[in-house]
């Protein structure tokens, strides 16, 4: 039988019929389509989700995440859900991550902040159990959701980052930035992917969501499933010395172009390792992925830039016709250890 046993939590506030317990699956998607989908109406990037398609999304949780989402009732009728989980960013960072949501009309009654309290005790006991030498918690959030920001900020959490989304409105005019001689694109395939992976993963070390290469990383990442269609990608490979300069992992969300009835191709993860910087090939790379993508009948592209990023490649992006839309927010609070 699932569990669905009721807890207590501290300084639950006093409002008749309010409970807290784990998720039922015999009865609780349909409410927790319903909290998703009208919980956040600031943010109009939110891609609804039916209760079938939560379902489907718990059925391919292992049993211990199965076990981390925890739903509000009351007189027995869903009004709040969340979630919580960790990761490991590097060898020696795990960040832990959550995220809770109460129905519009249920908000500033006190809900929020037991929930928040009990995934916070155990993410901290996750993380003592895997004895990590550093944890911190990395929220992130769209800046318009201004609700959640501040409440969360009323219990500890800063802004460690922002991100700019953004968006080329069409793909006409694209600019003409061949590739440097020396260079030449391959098609990515099968038995270059671990090369891909390598390239990404070293070119995103500085970043600041940069993580270590690992067996188990490369595994989840090489079985995304919104990275399968490996035919968009961009590989940019030296022709002198056979290896891999450069990638664009471009991806399409269909679910999100039929949400929005929109056209719309992803110029993401754009990796240059440091050897090759400064030579032209992330713009040659930008422009190859624009073009292939008005080739398959896209009609805009878009793309996320860490706005503190050193090398500031946002002045780039400009210049390849992208322009800011929102941002999204990173919040952070240190995990005791």
């Amino acid at each position: 039988m699932p569990q669905t046993n009721f807890f207590q939590l501290p300084d639950i506030p006093d409002i008749f019929g309010l409970k807290y317990r784990l998720l039922n699956p015999e009865t609780d998607f349909p409410g927790i389509s319903q909290v998703y989908n009208t919980a956040s109406p600031e943010n109009s990037e939110l891609i609804p989700q039916s209760a079938d398609a939560v379902a489907r999304e718990y059925e391919q949780q292992n049993p211990d995440d199965r076990q981390k989402q925890l739903v509000v009732e009351v007189d027995g009728n869903i009004i709040g859900w969340g979630r919580y989980n960790t990761y490991h960013q590097r060898s020696t960072l795990t960040i832990g991550d959550h995220e809770f949501y109460v129905l519009p009309e249920w908000r500033s009654r006190g809900i929020e902040i037991p929930a928040l309290r009990y995934f916070e005790a155990q993410v901290s006991e996750l993380i003592r159990k895997d004895q990590t030498k550093e944890a911190i918690y990395k929220i992130f959030i769209n800046e318009a959701e201004t609700y959640r920001i501040n409440l969360l900020k009323t219990i500890g959490y800063t802004q460690l980052a922002a991100h700019a989304n953004m968006v080329r409105p069409d793909l006409e005019n694209i600019p003409d930035f061949p590739l440097p001689d020396g260079f030449v694109i391959r098609p990515a395939a099968d038995e270059h992917i671990r090369e891909i992976y390598e390239t990404y993963r070293e070119a995103f070390q500085e970043h600041i969501h940069g993580s270590d290469a690992s067996e188990e990383d490369f595994k989840e990442w090489s079985q995304a499933s919104y990275l399968a269609d490996r035919s968009l990608w961009i590989v940019v490979w030296d022709i002198h010395t056979n290896k891999i300069a450069g990638v664009i992992l471009n991806f399409i969300v269909e679910e999100e172009n039929t949400c929005f009835q929109r056209n719309r191709g992803y110029v993401e993860f754009i990796s240059v390792l440091r050897a090759y910087r400064g030579l032209g090939l992330a713009r040659a790379m930008i422009t190859a992925s624009l073009r292939m993508y008005k080739a398959r009948g896209m009609q805009e592209a878009a793309l996320s830039c860490h706005t503190e990023n050193p090398f500031n490649p946002i002045v780039l992006y400009l210049k390849m016709g992208f322009q800011t839309r929102y941002h999204t927010l990173v919040l952070s609070k240190p995990i005791a250890l």
